[in-house]
C-alpha cells in the first residue's frame, strides 16, 4: 500500500497534468523533484532516445543533488488492451502484440511514475498510475479512473539511488551536476546547486 504522503503527491501530479491539457491541449514531459523543502520541477522536452536517456541520467543527479526523497515522472502514453489466447504466456503475447503506437484502437493516457523512499526502512519503492485522458469535441474534459501498477521497471522507475546517500555522495552530485548538463547541452535555469536541499 502507497503512503498517504506519496499518494496524495501523484494525486497532485495529476491535478497538475489535467490542468496542462486543458490549458494546452497537451502535457510536456515533466519531473517533479520531491525534497525536504519542496518540489522541483523539471520540464523535459526531448527529440530522441539519446536525449531522453540524458534527461533521466539528469534528473537522477538532480535528485541525488537535493537528497530527494521522492521523483515523479510525468507524461502522455498510448494504451491498449490486447488479450492472450487460450495457453499464450505473457512473453509470447509481448512477442506478438503491436505497440499501441500501431494500434487503432489506442487511447491516450497520462502516467505519472512516482520514486519513492520508504521512510522506515530507506529502500526504495516505485509505483505507476495510469488515467485514461478524456476528451470532447471543446477538448479534454479531464482523466479517467486511475489504474496502478506497484511493481513496475524500466529507467523512470529508477530514478532514485539505491540506498540513502551519504554526504560524499551528495556534494560530488552537486560537483557534477552543472558540469554534465553542460556537456548534454541541458540548461540548469532556475536551479541553484549550491544551495540544492537547502531551505
Amino acid at each position: 500500500m502507497i503512503p498517504q504522503r506519496w499518494q496524495h503527491h501523484i494525486d497532485l501530479d495529476f491535478q497538475f497534468a489535467e490542468k496542462a491539457l486543458k490549458a494546452d491541449g497537451r502535457l510536456m514531459p515533466t519531473f517533479a523533484i520531491h525534497t525536504k523543502t519542496g518540489i522541483v520541477i523539471v520540464g523535459a522536452a526531448f527529440e530522441s532516445t539519446r536525449q531522453k536517456r540524458q534527461i533521466h541520467d539528469l534528473v537522477r543527479l538532480m535528485a541525488l543533488a537535493q537528497e530527494a526523497e521522492g521523483v515523479s515522472a510525468l507524461g502522455e502514453v498510448w494504451l491498449a488492451h490486447e488479450d492472450a489466447a487460450p495457453g499464450e504466456t505473457d512473453e509470447q503475447l509481448l512477442a506478438r502484440a503491436r505497440p499501441p503506437t500501431q494500434r487503432e484502437d489506442r487511447r491516450e493516457a497520462v502516467s505519472v511514475m512516482l520514486n519513492y523512499r520508504d521512510p522506515a526502512t530507506g529502500d526504495v519503492k516505485a509505483v505507476s498510475t495510469l488515467r485514461e485522458i478524456e476528451r470532447d469535441e471543446t477538448g479534454v474534459t479531464g482523466l479517467g479512473a486511475p489504474m496502478q501498477n506497484t511493481d513496475p521497471t524500466g529507467p523512470t522507475a529508477q530514478l532514485l539511488t539505491e540506498h540513502r546517500p551519504t554526504e560524499v555522495q551528495v556534494a560530488m552530485a552537486r560537483h557534477l551536476l552543472p558540469i554534465f548538463a553542460e556537456r548534454a547541452g541541458l540548461s540548469l535555469q532556475g536551479f541553484e546547486v549550491s544551495k540544492a536541499g537547502h531551505a
